[in-house]
């Protein structure tokens, strides 16, 4: 969608309407159905179904946009796409909705007035997932910690960026710039390369095209963490594009190597991409960021290959190996909310063989005194540690690494599952939804 003509304003507001209807678009249709008298959702032409969809969000979760303008904007733009007759549809049905909001003085009491049933029938209603992703969470997380789950879904993403400013006088200017800018931020415990944002991402443009900031999400960067970077290590990203977790691991390098005593030990980063053209985007974007200043001893090459099969190596070479894997993205769909609507059960079990295949082709790859780190941004037990079981069954010359969590700080949302394994759990102001594990040969 261009909005480049779009005030900020009106930029914000057109993301607002997108993201609000795709995050609610369960509970917004089965509202609308009630105003439907004899028809059906199916009935309704998907044209007309995206203007009430996107007016009943309007009327039942914003509160700055007048009932008079949103219901006038949606029966002109039915008039002008659909023609007459469907304006006096969409009127009817609107007009219906203000009558029921004019007798209520509480929204909400109206918007979560819906479907009776079981817990997860409820729950599935009331966040607007589906019922299969409620039921499994359920199963797995209790009542509880699902709701906290599925309430951090329906709120806005926050911004998380990475600090790439090193020493405490670069950071105190990027800290004085940004409080000049009219920047609000807040520090994240623990994680010192880490800021929360109160501020939209055009705020910060400057400081990201000078590569003093890079958006990242927190749980994204404790895969790096678990990686016990030092310097003079060989390193594969198995599967790195966009490359935001490269560019952290050359960073963290670049750092202990500049401040390590003695001759500097040269370190090398394999940036893998199976497919062409984000392995071309990849390079050039490390390109850019290796050009912009002048880095430590560290050797980065970016390959295009199939991580299942990947042949260029030879065995036993690498020091640390990170496999961020392919997966349903079940932990970022508070982001990219149409993920929950576009997922079955069967996609889990898909991804899973995917995933296991995977991580077994790193197994032959690492140095006997090596780690690997296998993650996902997803929240199902398939993809998970039924992974990690699975390649545990197949390689019992490995183990889970038990203290994983010494690189960890603990942030809100963090649960460890067994030793070696963590989950990270949206939370409003929090990081993503994340799995982590660490893995090492057993002999050590």
């Amino acid at each position: 969608m261009d909005t480049a003509h779009l005030s900020a304003e009106d930029r914000a507001l057109v993301t607002e309407l997108v993201y609000g209807v795709l995050s609610w678009q369960q509970a917004l249709d089965e509202k609308i159905a009630v105003y439907l008298n004899n028809r059906t959702l199916d009935a309704v032409d998907p044209g007309l179904l995206t203007i009430l969809r996107l007016t009943f969000y309007q009327r039942l979760y914003l509160t700055r946009i007048p009932s008079y303008a949103a219901v006038h904007e949606a029966v002109t733009l039915a008039r002008k796409t659909h023609g007459e007759g469907s304006a006096r549809f969409v009127n009817a049905v609107l007009r219906a909705l203000e009558r029921d909001l004019a007798r209520t003085s509480n929204k909400a009491s109206l918007r979560d007035d819906r479907v009776q049933g079981t817990l997860g029938e409820k729950l599935a209603s009331r966040y607007a997932h589906p019922a299969w992703l409620v039921k499994m969470w359920l199963e797995r997380y209790g009542k509880e910690q699902t709701e906290a789950l599925l309430y951090a879904n329906q709120t806005k993403a926050p911004l998380f960026v990475r600090l790439r400013t090193k020493g405490s006088e670069a950071r105190e200017s990027l800290f004085l710039a940004l409080k000049k800018d009219g920047i609000a931020y807040a520090d994240i415990p623990g994680l010192s390369e880490a800021l929360l944002i109160h501020a939209p991402v055009g705020a910060i443009r400057p400081y990201l095209e000078q590569g003093l900031l890079v958006v990242q999400d927190i749980s994204a960067m404790l895969v790096v963490r678990a990686l016990r970077l030092i310097p003079g290590l060989r390193i594969l990203d198995a599967a790195s594009a966009p490359g935001g977790k490269t560019l952290q691991i050359i960073d963290v390098l670049k750092e202990a190597t500049e401040s390590a005593p003695g001759a500097p030990l040269p370190s090398e980063v394999i940036a893998n991409e199976k497919h062409p053209r984000k392995a071309e985007t990849l390079k050039k974007r490390l390109e850019d960021e290796l050009v912009r200043d002048a880095f430590a001893p560290i050797r980065v090459q970016v390959v295009n290959q199939d991580a299942a099969t990947l042949t260029p190596f030879q065995l036993g070479t690498f020091d640390r190996i990170l496999l961020d894997a392919p997966c349903s993205g079940l932990g970022t769909i508070r982001r990219k909310p149409e993920i929950k609507w576009r997922l079955f059960p069967e996609t889990l079990g898909v991804m899973q063989k995917t995933q296991s295949a995977l991580l077994l082709a790193m197994a032959p790859l690492l140095k006997s005194d090596g780690r690997i780190v296998y993650s996902t941004c997803t929240l199902s037990p398939q993809e998970n540690e039924q992974v990690i079981h699975h390649f545990l069954q197949e390689r019992p010359d490995y183990v889970l690494d038990e203290t994983l969590l010494d690189d960890l700080p603990l942030l809100p949302g963090l649960y460890p599952l067994a030793p070696g394994m963590v989950e990270i759990h949206p939370t409003v102001q929090g990081g993503d939804g994340f799995f982590i594990a660490r893995l090492k040969h057993a002999t050590q």
